[in-house]
């Protein structure tokens, strides 16, 4: 029969193609598929070939390619083998998985001096400040934001105005000496977390756990004369290519520069690399 669904966990909808479905009977795999984006209805759709007999009990698991784990979590309802199958491309059916989601860490190679900065996973400052000092204890440390001023650690005591951290913005952190932090927590939704571009200058961070081209990142938004920096390469956009192009990685910010005057707003397209 034919399965056509999307995955929700805790009720919410998934917008990746990382994600692959089984259906199992017993413990017998009947059929996997990962999700794909169907552009007709902008939603990310998983379309299953699944072998049965009528009245087979089928269950499900989830498996996210981006983590390289199977999660932990509780199979929607049981189906029945029907010849008939479940739902169509204009109304899938709902398979939502039940459970809580557990947290990653996320290891990010710092340099001696300043280093550009964003993380996928939902931090605060203290948090953050915590694990540098952790690195780097006993040494001058700074984190500095594009609008909120900057706090500094002489060793022992953060001062200065930055008293927050948002994961939509790319941060600058100077240390004395190249060091690895790692921070825990739970990823990011990263359509939770859209980036007002203004025009000129923006700080802006890369909520993902895996590269994106400048092409895809950017698809829809870009215009004519925009630039993206990274720390050390600017693409420039003319109107149809990046050039050069490079790809956004996790763990490090970059500058938006619009030549527009017209604000927009960036939410980076999931599952799309």
């Amino acid at each position: 029969m034919t399965l056509i669904g999307v995955i929700q966990i805790n009720e919410v909808e998934q917008q990746s193609t990382t994600l692959e479905m089984g259906v199992f009977c017993g413990e017998e795999c009947r059929g996997t598929g990962f999700a794909t984006y169907f552009f007709p209805t902008q939603r990310y759709v998983v379309q299953l070939t699944i072998f049965g007999e009528t009245g087979d009990q089928l269950t499900f698991k989830l498996y996210d390619h981006a983590l390289g784990q199977e999660l932990n979590l509780t199979s929607p309802e049981a189906i029945t083998f029907t010849a008939n199958g479940y739902g169509t491309l204009g109304s899938p059916y709902v398979l939502n998985f039940m459970g809580e989601i557990e947290e990653i860490t996320q290891t990010i190679a710092l340099s001696a001096g300043w280093n550009w900065f964003s993380t996928y996973l939902d931090i605060n400052l203290d948090q953050l400040k915590a694990v540098l000092v952790t690195a780097l204890p006993g040494t001058n440390l700074t984190i500095k934001s594009q609008s909120n001023g900057s706090t500094s650690c002489n060793g022992s005591t953060w001062r200065g105005a930055l008293n927050s951290l948002d994961v939509s913005q790319m941060y600058m952190i100077k240390v004395g000496t190249d060091c690895e932090i790692t921070l825990v927590g739970m990823p990011v939704n990263p359509a939770e977390h859209p980036v007002t571009i203004y025009h000129g200058v923006n700080w802006i961070a890369f909520p993902l756990g895996e590269s994106m081209t400048l092409g895809n990142a950017f698809m829809g938004l870009a215009v004519s004369g925009d630039k993206v920096k990274s720390q050390t390469t600017t693409g420039n956009y003319n109107g149809s290519l990046w050039r050069p192009s490079f790809s956004l990685v996790p763990g490090k910010g970059y500058m938006f520069i619009s030549n527009t005057q017209q604000t927009r707003i960036l939410t980076f397209p999931v599952g799309t690399k």
